[in-house]
């Protein structure tokens, strides 16, 4: 069976699609198939970047390892053309929503996407496969099956498949109900579904499909099954120019693990994606690494698990060392007590330069409430330790969680406050309320009052749904009020001036942060990279 698959816009240009690596990888290691890749994506960016001189500069700048990459002051000027692409690439999407809305498509629209609209005309797959890993990448999955479908007729017509993490944050029936133009949908893992289609199986029986029966006008599913981690080969980025992506050097993902080896978190909805936690040998996982570095010629790797455990860090760091690999890796991690000084610096000597750290409050009694396992006083001295042997560190915060009030908050800015010296980036997220929680199942144990689904997208005036939950805060006089977070959001961005300037980093896309950290570890430095302000222009 021909498959095309597909990667739609938008995502970072820097970032390189790692599903459709691991799906490709393990359809060809299951039998022989005529599989073709695409990233439209990365197509996309660079056909708006090589549109202008300044975004051929731009271009330039970011894949030349030898240029001026790595020098603040110019990047920061570069910044700006960045801006000016990605407010491009927001018009063409909403244009993609419109013509999901109205029907009407647009010249825009096809002037970007109808290079690709006719290579799959031309390709003629019988399988067309969107790996959606974003809610944004929605519209244009959806924009590009129904042109397809409205300007293809009969045998011609591919099998349109919709799969990849995003298919899991939205309501299938929605899709299913009003989509009329998508065959089929893939939540969760997509392994075995693709090679089962590939192969020519029936799509009503491919484990975790979601087909549509128009005889009887209902669902179909066949029940996923459990894939093991040892059966994945290494992924297999061949079809994708890494040289294409906005990075002077190659930057992979790579995963050691699915679901989380923690999963208690009052708050999250990232598991849903996967099936238990497993995790594959860390033999396995040096394997891969190596093999990776000599396909790609590639040293920088960050581990897209959403979790990886201490003892799992340093059987990790020791293997790495006894293999003598020259790599640099990022990971996310939780700051609990068994992470110590010694484990901190057997990381980062392996390579471990950046750390993402799920902090998400400076209040011991939310942290209690949220299950995180965490306390306060172990943040500071983690952060501290991290910090000293050269890890850069990334603080994930939530502000506005359930009951939080103005001591919670005061106790958060402390926190931050006290960490800040420490602290290379910091993000500052609203607590969003998913279906499925622990949270949404017992609002009013919470004081949340839930009002109902949010709205992704409309098809001819039908919604399609996500599952984050539209929600207001009740209040302690008993008034319902609007969510809290943006406003102690609004409180930490006045109260941070008093604590330092904003670190560059903080504004680089994650590829860039990690080729930052590993440049700043190879030097030996102790000091984050701070913002320098560009140079004024001179007067016309």
């Amino acid at each position: 069976m021909r498959t095309l698959l597909i990667f739609p816009p938008p995502a970072s240009p820097t970032y390189v699609p790692l599903g459709l690596a691991s799906v490709t990888a393990y359809s060809r290691a299951q039998a022989p198939a005529d599989l073709t890749v695409l990233d439209l994506n990365i197509a996309t960016w660079l056909l708006f970047a090589q549109s202008t001189p300044q975004g051929s500069d731009l271009t330039t700048f970011v894949h030349n390892p030898d240029g001026a990459f790595f020098d603040p002051l110019v990047y920061t000027r570069f910044q700006t053309i960045w801006a000016t692409i990605n407010q491009q690439v927001t018009r063409l999407h909403q244009q993609a929503l419109h013509y999901l809305e109205t029907g009407e498509w647009t010249a825009p629209l096809e002037r970007v996407l109808g290079r690709s609209l006719e290579q799959i005309r031309h390709t003629s797959p019988d399988l067309l496969g969107f790996s959606v890993m974003f809610l944004d990448q929605m519209a244009f999955a959806l924009a590009m099956t129904r042109r397809i479908h409205e300007t293809t007729s009969g045998r011609k017509r591919p099998y349109c498949v919709l799969g990849g993490a995003a298919l899991c944050a939205v309501h299938v029936t929605d899709l299913m109900q009003h989509a009329w133009f998508v065959d089929a949908v893939l939540p969760g893992e997509g392994e075995q579904a693709l090679a089962q289609l590939c192969q020519g199986i029936s799509p009503s029986g491919v484990s975790g499909l979601i087909t549509r029966s128009f005889s009887h006008g209902t669902r179909q599913v066949t029940p996923a099954r459990h894939i093991e981690l040892t059966s994945l080969p290494v992924p297999d980025f061949t079809d994708l120019r890494l040289t294409d992506y906005a990075n002077p050097e190659p930057v992979l993902p790579v995963v050691l693990s699915r679901h989380c080896a923690w999963a208690r978190c009052r708050f999250c909805a990232h598991n849903h994606s996967f099936a238990s936690h497993r995790q594959k040998s860390v033999d396995q996982f040096v394997d891969e690494l190596e093999v990776l570095m000599t396909r790609h010629s590639c040293r920088h790797f960050y581990l897209a698990d959403q979790y990886v455990p201490t003892d799992t860090l340093i059987t990790l760091s020791k293997t790495l060392l006894a293999r003598g690999l020259n790599i640099k890796f990022q990971i996310m991690a939780r700051p609990t007590p068994d992470l110590t000084g010694d484990t901190l610096a057997l990381a980062a000597s392996a390579g471990c330069c950046w750390i993402s750290w799920g902090v998400e409050t400076g209040s011991q009694r939310l942290l209690n409430l949220v299950r995180k396992g965490t306390r306060r006083d172990h943040i500071e001295r983690i952060l501290h330790d991290s910090h000293t042997v050269g890890i850069t560190n990334l603080l994930m915060m939530i502000f506005g969680l359930p009951t939080s009030t103005p001591r919670d908050l005061d106790q958060t800015l402390d926190m931050l406050g006290q960490v800040y010296p420490d602290a290379d980036a910091i993000t500052a997220s609203s607590f969003v309320l998913f279906e499925d929680t622990p949270f949404a199942k017992a609002p009013d144990l919470y004081d949340l009052v839930v009002e109902g689904k949010q709205i992704l997208l409309s098809i001819n005036s039908l919604p399609i749904h996500t599952t984050r939950l539209t929600h207001q805060t009740l209040t302690l006089d008993g008034l319902i009020t609007a969510p809290i977070g943006p406003m102690e959001i609004a409180q930490w961005i006045q109260r941070r001036r008093w604590y330092g300037s904003v670190p560059f980093t903080e504004h680089l896309p994650c590829e860039h942060l990690l080729l930052y950290s590993a440049q700043r570890q190879a030097q030996g430095s102790d000091k984050p990279v701070k913002p320098i302000k560009p140079a004024p222009q001179k007067a016309a």
